[in-house]
Parts: structure tokens; C-alpha cells; sequence
């Protein structure tokens, strides 16, 4: 739960209910590579994930509009990682076998949720 805690501690603390909220229900999260949805490889990498994940876990989770499922795709795609979460640690382990090569449990180091205070290169 590495991920999850870093987004419900780590960041802003003007996001950290928000990020609770969304996350809560799908805590146990992994990176994947997703690529970037302007390419055609991209866009067909996620759409098999994607119908990978609804026909394994059912609809995506929403917690926002009281939408709970078992699965959540990040907003963001940051040099073709999307972190996805999942409501436990088997479904994750499940779409880590399914995507062998695609999926990693750790998050660059680079990459900073505290906007304030972002790491150095």
C-alpha cells in the first residue's frame, strides 16, 4: 500500500480527503504502463487492459459519485505510467500476471506529490 500512502499522507494537504475518498476503496496500487493515449500503441495497450479489468472486476470504481467497484484507473499519465488501484492485493496480482512487463508496485522517485516541495534531478 506504499502508493496509497503516499497519496493520503505525502501531498498537498488540500488533496489528502479528496485522495482518500477516491482511493479508499481500491488502496492496493500499482503502476502501469499504459503508454500515452495520443499513440495508437497506447491507446491499444489501455483499451486491453481496460476490458481486461471489466471483464475480470466488473465497472470501474467512482467513489466520488458513489460509485464503488473494484478497480481504478489515476487521472494522470505521467511518462506512460497510470496508476491503477485495486480493492485487494489478489485482484492486483491478478493484473500483474495478466500484463507481465507492463505493471511495477513502485512510482519514480522523481515523481512528487508535494508540489511544494518537488525532489531535485
Amino acid at each position: 500500500m506504499r502508493l496509497y500512502n503516499l497519496l493520503t499522507t505525502q501531498c498537498d494537504a488540500r488533496h489528502i480527503d479528496l485522495n482518500k475518498k477516491v482511493w479508499s476503496p481500491t488502496p492496493y496500487i500499482l503502476n502501469a504502463k499504459t503508454g500515452s493515449e495520443a499513440t495508437e500503441e497506447g491507446l491499444e495497450t489501455w483499451y486491453n487492459m481496460r476490458h481486461w479489468l471489466i471483464n475480470n472486476f466488473g465497472k470501474e470504481s467512482y467513489p466520488i459519485f458513489d460509485e464503488v467497484g473494484h478497480w481504478h484507473r489515476g487521472s494522470a499519465t505521467v511518462d506512460g505510467w497510470t496508476w491503477i488501484g485495486f480493492s485487494t492485493v489478489e485482484r492486483r496480482e491478478s493484473f500483474m500476471q495478466a500484463f507481465p512487463g507492463l505493471t511495477t508496485l513502485n512510482t519514480p522517485e522523481r515523481h512528487s506529490l508535494d508540489t511544494h516541495n518537488p525532489p531535485r534531478d
